[in-house]
């Protein structure tokens, strides 16, 4: 894609995000699927303006909206790359990862895996366009792809990340970082890295900032001011100045397994709860940047995935019960 073809389709999808935002006013809370669901669900991930939504399951399964979720088509099944799922700004590239990594290039119609490697894979991002993808190993470090998935290198420390985001409005073609980085991650020792080159080089930037409380979640701002950080025992962090220093902003003592934001994380939403103790929990959401917290009204759920479009205006949660909830 030349960068012509870039600025035409972000054009259109600014004129996408207008029109869905002048159509949808109100805050409204919708279910979408619930019910006896013979599975968890592991994590969500949805386009720029909330249109295409992708959802994977514990039972090898990847269920896909191309409708703001008021319709679902089964996209894989049986498959093994169904731990974590992210996508792009048009929903068009969708990767997804649990043993393998797979692609779909056709909004989630047919996948092809690529990256047969088990490397006790954690987590998975990538850009606006598709093309660059950011892989979590739990024991060796990062892997990066900069061919849409294809080609696969080794970056980062050798203790594995537990945790990574990547600010999608600050990669090189625009220059836009500054001082940011377009990549954060935090370590298996509760340090917290940043990249300004996708990868190549980390800089430390804050040790050791959370104690001995594991580090469960972790959400940035499109330009990296901004940093919310959710632990296991209940506490999410915040960070006003690019993760230099960190301040707690919430303590409920559940804990916190998911946290999205818009692209200025003036909207925060985080959810709660423990899939293994079968621990319930909350979904909280905020429009002050974090400041303050008000509780969902979905009631108790296994919280295991939350996904926001960038405007605020779609915001997704899956839960461990076979949930997924829509507030629009």
């Amino acid at each position: 894609i030349n960068m012509f073809s870039k600025f035409i389709i972000l054009f259109a999808i600014i004129i996408s995000v207008v029109k869905v935002l002048a159509e949808n006013k109100q805050l409204v809370k919708t279910s979408l699927r619930s019910g006896s669901a013979p599975a968890q669900y592991n994590d969500i991930t949805t386009s720029l303006i909330g249109q295409y939504v992708y959802v994977t399951t514990d039972d090898g399964k990847i269920y896909g909206s191309s409708v703001y979720g008021k319709e679902w088509f089964t996209s894989a099944e049986n498959v093994n790359y169904n731990d974590f799922i992210t996508t792009d700004y048009t929903g068009r590239y969708v990767y997804a990862i649990g043993s393998t990594i797979a692609k779909s290039d056709n909004h989630g119609q047919s996948w092809v895996v690529v990256n047969k490697n088990d490397k006790n894979w954690s987590g998975i991002s990538t850009d606006r366009w598709g093309q660059w993808v950011y892989a979590i190993s739990r024991d060796s470090g990062l892997f990066v792809a900069a061919d849409w998935g294809n080609t696969w290198t080794h970056r980062g420390p050798a203790a594995g990340f537990v945790a990574v985001d990547t600010n999608r409005y600050t990669y090189s073609e625009f220059q836009l970082s500054g001082p940011d980085s377009n990549a954060w991650a935090i370590s298996s020792a509760n340090d917290l890295y940043n990249t300004p080159d996708d990868g190549v080089t980390w800089n430390l930037v804050a040790s050791n900032k959370f104690g001995n409380d594991k580090v469960l979640s972790l959400e940035t701002s499109d330009f990296g001011n901004y940093v919310f950080v959710g632990t296991e025992s209940g506490k999410l962090y915040k960070s006003v100045n690019h993760g230099v220093s960190f301040s707690v902003v919430q303590n409920i003592g559940t804990p916190i397994t998911a946290i999205s934001c818009d692209g200025s994380c003036a909207f925060v939403a985080y959810g709660t709860g423990d899939a293994s103790k079968n621990v319930a929990g909350n979904l909280y959401e905020s429009n002050d940047y974090g400041t303050t917290f008000t509780t969902s009204d979905y009631g108790s759920q296994v919280w295991t995935a939350i996904a926001t479009s960038k405007p605020g205006n779609f915001i997704y949660a899956a839960s461990a019960t076979g949930f997924v909830g829509k507030i629009h």
